[in-house]
């Protein structure tokens, strides 16, 4: 039985790829933390991003703190605007999503341009205190880019190189197996 070469290149890429294909996916995925446990009175907030370009998607969570009543929140707006200046702040009302356990507003708002963004969250309590907090983000592309194609195409171009590579072996042995019964 003949082995082909190639498969084990093929399959060392292939390895290659795949475990370095964590740094090519640093920005695509689930939200992550861009504020971590900042206290106000009666909630610790945390700030989960996911800042595609377009419609991105922010999760603001107050968990009651375990020592303190927690106040009312009357109130969460997410504003956003480029680091450079070149957009006004654009002001998005977050909803509320649960109101079990922790709280969880999400806002959705968009960023036209992968670029640097400034980001603010306003919360307001009943008692008409607002706790604003400020931070940034890189807008990024909601996939990668022109790299789509290719990476969403390589299984298929694989498991097709197979066959046709099963196919012309087994087409060879066919012929081989023909001209020996010939004789």
């Amino acid at each position: 039985m003949m082995r082909c070469p190639a498969i084990p290149r093929i399959v060392s890429l292939l390895g290659a790829i795949l475990a370095s294909s964590h740094l090519a996916l640093a920005h695509v995925g689930p939200p992550f933390p861009i504020l971590v446990d900042q206290p106000i009175p009666g909630h610790i907030v945390t700030v989960w991003a996911d800042p595609d370009v377009g419609e991105a998607v922010f999760y603001i969570v107050l968990e009651p703190e375990k020592s303190a009543a927690a106040d009312a929140v009357s109130g969460v707006e997410v504003w956003v605007q480029p680091v450079t200046g070149r957009l006004p702040k654009a002001v998005y009302r977050a909803t509320l999503e649960s109101s079990r356990g922790p709280l969880r507003f999400v806002a959705k708002p968009e960023f036209d341009v992968a670029e640097p963004w400034t980001v603010g969250v306003d919360i307001r309590l009943a008692n008409g205190t607002n706790y604003p907090f400020v931070t940034q983000v890189v807008a990024t592309p909601p996939g990668l880019g022109p790299w789509d194609l290719l990476i969403y195409l390589f299984p298929f171009v694989l498991f097709g190189g197979l066959w046709v590579m099963v196919f012309l072996r087994r087409t060879r042995v066919r012929g081989r197996r023909q001209a020996r019964a010939a004789q």
